[in-house]
């Protein structure tokens, strides 16, 4: 949820004059929409935001960051105490209680995962306010980390992103669906390519 105008170009986003985005747009760039969300969770509500490509591939980068410290916080665990829980909890409620503050409550949360002063189940019930699908990512991290690519596939895959470097689009395509059928599906990202077992 977001109140306040959201500027595109220094003007309010309006359908009525085509200054708005989609998250078909979001796709074609190869933006995470999760990334958005993420991007308009920073501000309160309240707050104009202005718009840019350059703060939501900002948004994107530091969406990944979250993703990976959260990761981080499950295999390593957390440096904290019940004591320590609750009062981070009892603070978290404060924050979303004051108006919803959520860009406030998030930030909070931002730096005790990075110093792993939470748990990764009290985050997980904080990610129902968030909405990032943190479990899902920390989980698509692990199954990434967890296979090597096969050497036939890595040749695909590196031919492929040389015809997406030629802006080849269809050689893209037809090498994206050679790769399918070795087991393996193509994902484009702002980091490049992402290979995911079928």
């Amino acid at each position: 949820m977001h109140g306040e105008f959201l500027n595109i170009a220094d003007a309010k986003m309006a359908k009525a004059g085509d200054n708005f985005i989609t998250l078909d747009t979001l796709k074609e760039k190869n933006i995470n929409p999760l990334a958005y969300r993420f991007f308009l969770l920073q501000t309160h509500y309240r707050k104009v935001i202005n718009f840019s490509w350059e703060a939501l591939q900002a948004a994107q980068t530091g969406l990944d960051n979250f993703y990976k410290e959260a990761q981080r916080l499950q295999i390593m665990g957390a440096n904290t105490t019940p004591e320590l829980e609750t009062r981070i909890k009892n603070s978290f409620l404060e924050e979303i209680n004051n108006d919803l503050f959520v860009s406030g409550a998030l930030a909070a949360t931002w730096d005790r995962i990075k110093m792993r002063k939470i748990s990764f189940k009290t985050l997980l019930q904080f990610d129902k306010i968030f909405g990032l699908q943190i479990a899902a990512n920390v989980e698509r991290l692990e199954k990434e980390a967890n296979f090597s690519v096969p050497t036939d596939v890595q040749k695909i895959l590196d031919l492929r992103q040389q015809a997406r470097d030629s802006k080849n689009w269809a050689e893209s395509d037809n090498l994206r669906e050679e790769i399918k059928k070795l087991g393996f599906d193509v994902e484009d990202t702002s980091q490049g390519q992402k290979l995911n077992k079928l």
